[in-house]
C-alpha cells in the first residue's frame, strides 16, 4: 500500500519532545504507530513505496527509512547538520545537503541509499542550493567509480522500484469523427 488519499501521516507533539508518528485512516482509526522520537519531517520518496521519517534542524538528524507496505524499518541513516532533504527521482537514493547561510560549517551532498549506505560525499565550502536531475533506475550504480553493490541490492531494487526497458508500442490509428478514413487519388473526383 502506497501513499493515498485515504490516511494521513501527522507527527504531533504534546506538550513536549518526542514527537509521536502515527498513521490515522480518514476515520482517525490508527493504522500503524512509528513509536516517540525526536523527529520533526516526513517525506515519501515519489513512487510512495518508502518513507522517510527523521529529524532536522535543532533535533540529532536520524533518519529511518520505512517500507509502507510492509511497514518494517529498513534503514537508520546518522544525517547530522542536514538543513535539505530529498529522495532521487528513481526513490532508490536520498540526498542530504547542508546549506548556507542556514549552517556556515560543513556545508556539502551526501547521497545515502535507502538501505543505509554512504554513497557519495561531497564537501563544498559555501553551498547555497542543491538539486536532482532525474535519470534511469538504475543508471546511478554506473556513475560512481570505484564503488561496488553487492547484487542482491539491485534485485531488490528491482522488486520495489519496477521500471520498463522496452518502450511502449507506438499508438494505432483509429478511424473517428475527427480524423476521416484515408481517400485513394482520383476517388473524389469520381464521385462528383
Amino acid at each position: 500500500m502506497a501513499r493515498s488519499s485515504a490516511e494521513h501521516l501527522p507527527l504531533f507533539q504534546w506538550p513536549d519532545m518526542p514527537a509521536k508518528t502515527t498513521i490515522f485512516d480518514l476515520r482517525c482509526n490508527v493504522i500503524y504507530d512509528f513509536g516517540t522520537a525526536p523527529r520533526n519531517f516526513i517525506l515519501y520518496n515519489p513512487q510512495g513505496r518508502l518513507l522517510l521519517i527523521a529529524g532536522f534542524g535543532n533535533l540529532a538528524g536520524t533518519m529511518e527509512i520505512w517500507d509502507r507496505r510492509t511497514l518494517e524499518k529498513l534503514a537508520m541513516i546518522e544525517g547530522s547538520n542536514t538543513s535539505h532533504c530529498k529522495w532521487s527521482p528513481n526513490g532508490g537514493f536520498i540526498m542530504c545537503a547542508t546549506l548556507s547561510p542556514r549552517l556556515r560549517v560543513d556545508n556539502g551532498v551526501r547521497i545515502f541509499h535507502y538501505r543505509g549506505q554512504l554513497i557519495h560525499v561531497n564537501p563544498i565550502e559555501h553551498l547555497y542550493a542543491v538539486s536532482l536531475y532525474g535519470l534511469a533506475a538504475l543508471s546511478f550504480f554506473d556513475l560512481i567509480p570505484g564503488v561496488c553493490f553487492h547484487a542482491s541490492w539491485r534485485s531488490r531494487d528491482a522488486e520495489l522500484f519496477p521500471f520498463r526497458m522496452s518502450l511502449s508500442p507506438a499508438p494505432k490509428p483509429t478511424g473517428n469523427a475527427a480524423t476521416p478514413p484515408p481517400v485513394t487519388p482520383g476517388e473524389h473526383e469520381r464521385t462528383k
